[in-house]
């Protein structure tokens, strides 16, 4: 049977774009779910690709029942299979499979129960101290917290305030007063704000349990522990830090794509967090030539070689100006990853990687 996939746009879009411009090359069948009218996918060209235009951002699988209709009488007797974009899509369609599977579309990932063990930031804490892979220091209550530290969603979402929630980077007193008139204490965990080199392990794990896995650098980041601005390859994949996270995901059973954020302090490296789907910084590894998502759509047969995963350039580097920009009109302040200054012959060659700065992505680019 034809499979196709499908792309949800409007939310973490440099992947989703990293991931167009992969699955274009390769010529994959393909049908663009846009988040809405203003989505910038519309400023791009893959606007043609766009089949539908979601009515509401709320997520309630209800809504999504005229997408999927609409996919299945364009695409009939095709298989759909959803690119892993973005968590709370992810989340909400692993509690309504039964409902994919009427429209006859595919969500490329694990069980619910072992996305979560992974997903959530505490449940994967705690199956790193059990494998022997550090993590920060913890603090029982938010009353003795230093001055820095991280509060971490214990869940991704919250019954109490129904909504998703992510960790809040805290630096002073009056920011550690605002989270808690915002938030419920017991909600969250507490960590010390680890300050160090900043990487991404990255891996792509296969149904026969192959590995496939590669590393970044974090040189740049947004405020308040957002997106990356800059990054660069690196070899830590092949430490042996990343031997004791591959032991544990195989262990886990895990398949498919998943990003390990690590801090290395001291010599030491530190787990962050996880996420098993696509990340943002993902043109890093397309450029490179090290395509993971070449190996995610071999494994879900719609491409039907194994891609040859080879770095073309190792000087290739990640940059979102765009990014960069925002926090420099909002005053706010950038996280420095690297403690080498970049120099200006390296910020130029960081620019000229720029993610929307390209032919295919210049109305972004020029909106930012």
């Amino acid at each position: 049977m034809k499979r196709r996939l499908i792309i949800f746009s409007g939310f973490n879009q440099r992947a989703v774009v990293a991931m167009l411009r992969t699955v274009s090359k390769l010529n994959v069948p393909k049908a663009i779910i846009a988040a809405s009218h203003t989505d910038t996918i519309f400023a791009t060209i893959y606007a043609k690709d766009v089949c539908a235009v979601r009515t509401s951002l709320e997520l309630k699988i209800d809504l999504f029942i005229p997408v999927f209709e609409k996919l299945a009488k364009l695409f009939k007797g095709e298989e759909l299979i959803v690119a892993p974009s973005t968590e709370t899509l992810i989340r909400l369609f692993l509690k309504n499979k039964t409902v994919l599977k009427k429209y006859s579309i595919i969500l490329p990932v694990v069980s619910e129960e072992l996305y979560l063990r992974i997903s959530d930031k505490l449940n994967f804490n705690m199956l790193c101290q059990e494998n022997g892979i550090a993590v920060p220091l913890q603090y029982n209550k938010l009353e003795i917290c230093p001055d820095k530290f991280v509060a971490k969603p214990k869940m991704y979402y919250s019954n109490y305030s129904r909504k998703f929630q992510i960790p809040v980077l805290i630096k002073t007193i009056e920011e550690k007063e605002m989270f808690m008139k915002k938030n419920r204490a017991e909600d969250f965990y507490y960590e010390e704000l680890v300050e160090g080199e900043s990487y991404y392990l990255l891996y792509y794990i296969t149904k026969n349990h192959k590995i496939i896995k590669f590393s970044q650098k974090n040189i740049l980041q947004q405020s308040e522990g957002k997106s990356i601005i800059l990054a660069e390859l690196a070899t830590i994949h092949t430490e042996e830090i990343s031997k004791l996270f591959e032991r544990l995901l195989l262990m886990q059973e895990f398949r498919g794509l998943i990003m390990i954020e690590v801090r290395k302090r001291n010599g030491i490296y530190y787990m962050i967090e996880a996420n098993p789907r696509m990340w943002g910084p993902s043109q890093l590894f397309v450029d490179a030539g090290f395509n993971f998502f070449e190996v995610f759509l071999y494994n879900w047969q719609l491409i039907n070689d194994f891609p040859k995963l080879e770095v073309v350039d190792d000087r290739v580097k990640y940059c979102w100006s765009g990014g960069l920009k925002n926090d420099l009109i909002s005053k706010k302040k950038m996280s420095i990853l690297d403690s080498k200054c970049v120099s200006i012959a390296e910020w130029i060659t960081f620019l000229e990687n720029d993610i929307y700065c390209r032919n295919d992505t210049m109305g972004i680019f020029e909106k930012e």
